[in-house]
């Protein structure tokens, strides 16, 4: 590599800027540090900038933010020039990835002033951030203590939204407050500002109408009436929320049951949804008494979950509220590579007691170790992760099976109303403090995990655009079966907890075999109305 480097700086000046986006991101994806190479790209950049267009301009953005490159010059520059090519671009059609992305690369390159600069520009002239950089703002503004930045931002979102059940859920549930809030819901916008997918539309679709089902059934009062609506929001819509039900719920309970917070600790889950687990875990840390009565009396948070997509945030928000948890539960709005830092800031090190990991899998192992860097995770503290066969977690699992400080268990089950395909659950526990960095693995096992990385990314890719049958991840989900089994990796079958003497507790979710038991007898009393309002 450093060959290959040198001789891309004897002939920089005849790359294209299709390929000078291509040599950093190459580089950078490698991350693979050729500092003498990274300048002379900025630099030949700098000095080409009018000839490049906003892809490659996004894609060098991404790639110097994502080496930690702090080159002033190429800031400004990158800064003044997606104000430019905003003002000189139409609104329709604006807000797609491309330079949208150049916000989280100045806010991670530390310029968050050119960040705010750049957005206050693009607002000024009827243009908006995507619904994720809007989280970027979002998460900024909660950091700085900023308590006007996140109703604005919320504001301009239902305004732009373009399904309209999703932009009047948002008016509804939103927190924003009366001042700001539009005194009525707002009209269609006059284009998709947000450059929404189709698949994206449909997602946010779903969301409104599980709002509509919290809203029109009366929903509220108690953690477990909200689960419950949860539950039954595939009777009503015909699609299981993909939450984290069933057999996963018995799980998450019983290992944070097993390893309640002691009085500085919270628990954490990175990906709320729609609250679901987020709602289970408050639950459960609000029955178990305090080791610190002044700390109970003060109704400190117990549970943090973090949620990339501003939407899902809201409607998550506005799921803990009904059930009574907002005083003792947050929602961070934010991707959790950026939030992790701010879980050592508020709570402190060694205050992580429980992870739950249900975020981007191939991403689960890079998340740990940064919080095992930072020395957040508590003194046997639970590590749990999903979905890491179906669509899975390669590195993570490889990690965890190996760790000399992670003692492991890889349960093998099927998701609710998904019994044809097989997934794997990974539940750990620290039984030390990690001594620097992880091992590296051997280079053929390496090879072979980077393989099913890019196998499973482009497997999630395609179930986003609704691409994939279920025949599809049952033959996926054997054949990483295949490559974990070479390996020397398998999981244990859930086979369900041991019934104790006296009974299991009142608390405890249902499982796979019982909440088929109550969707079915649901169905059943719907046929028995329905046949009785037909008859004579």
């Amino acid at each position: 590599m450093d060959a290959l480097s040198s001789e891309a700086i004897a002939i920089i000046t005849e790359f294209t800027p299709q390929g000078i986006s291509n040599t950093s991101w190459a580089f950078a994806k490698l991350a693979f540090e050729a500092w003498p190479l990274i300048h002379s790209l900025a630099a030949e950049s700098l000095a080409r900038k009018s000839e490049f267009a906003v892809q490659n301009l996004a894609s060098i953005a991404w790639s110097f933010a994502s080496i930690n490159l702090k080159h002033q010059p190429f800031m400004e520059s990158l800064a003044s020039a997606a104000r430019r090519i905003s003002d000189a671009s139409g609104v329709q059609g604006f807000g797609g990835p491309n330079i949208q992305s150049l916000l989280w690369s100045l806010w991670r390159m530390k310029r968050s002033d050119l960040a705010q600069a750049v957005c206050r520009s693009w607002l000024s002239g009827s243009r908006v951030p995507c619904v994720l950089e809007m989280g970027l703002l979002i998460m900024e503004g909660a950091w700085k203590k900023d308590h006007r930045a996140e109703p604005e931002l919320l504001v301009r979102l239902m305004q732009s939204m373009p399904v309209r059940l999703m932009r009047i859920a948002l008016w509804r549930i939103a927190m924003v407050p009366a001042g700001v809030l539009p005194a009525e819901a707002p009209g269609l916008p006059p284009c998709d500002a947000l450059g929404l997918s189709e698949q994206e539309c449909r997602r946010y679709m779903k969301l409104a109408r599980f709002v509509q089902h919290l809203e029109s059934g009366g929903h509220g009062g108690s953690p477990e009436d909200v689960i419950e609506a949860v539950e039954r929001f595939p009777k009503t819509s015909g699609r299981w929320l993909k939450v984290a039900g069933g057999d996963k719920a018995v799980v998450l309970w019983d290992a944070l049951r097993s390893r309640p917070n002691a009085a500085h600790e919270v628990a954490v889950e990175f990906g709320a949804l729609v609250g679901y687990t987020t709602i289970r875990l408050g639950a459960v840390c609000a029955r178990v008494v305090r080791h610190d009565p002044a700390r109970a009396r003060a109704g400190c948070t117990n549970v943090v979950s973090i949620e990339l997509d501003v939407c899902h945030a809201c409607v998550a928000r506005h799921a803990v509220d009904l059930a009574g948890l907002s005083g003792s539960v947050e929602i961070w709005v934010g991707q959790v590579r950026d939030l992790i830092p701010r879980t050592l800031e508020d709570f402190g090190a060694l205050s992580l007691c429980y992870l739950f990991m249900d975020q981007k899998g191939t991403a689960f192992h890079e998340d740990l170790q940064q919080l095992e860097l930072l020395g957040v995770l508590g003194v046997e503290g639970q590590v749990l992760a999903d979905n890491c066969l179906k669509p899975g977690a390669p590195f993570f699992v490889w990690r965890a099976a190996t760790s000399l400080v992670l003692n492991t268990t890889i349960w093998a089950m099927p998701e609710f109303a998904s019994e044809e395909i097989e997934d794997w659950m990974v539940v750990c526990r620290y039984t030390a403090r990690p001594d620097g960095l992880p091992p590296e693995c051997p280079p053929h096992v390496h090879r072979l995990l980077s393989q099913l990385v890019w196998e499973t990314d482009n497997m999630r890719t395609g179930a986003e655009r609704g691409a994939l049958h279920v025949d599809d991840w049952v033959a996926f989900s054997q054949y990483v079966l295949r490559c974990f089994a070479r390996l020397g990796v398998e999981a244990r079958p859930w086979t369900g907890l041991p019934e104790p003497p006296g009974g299991h507790p009142w608390d405890m979710p249902l499982d796979n075999a019982r909440l088929a038991e109550r969707y079915e007898a649901a169905l059943q009393h719907e046929g028995g109305e329905e046949e009785e309002e037909e008859a004579p």
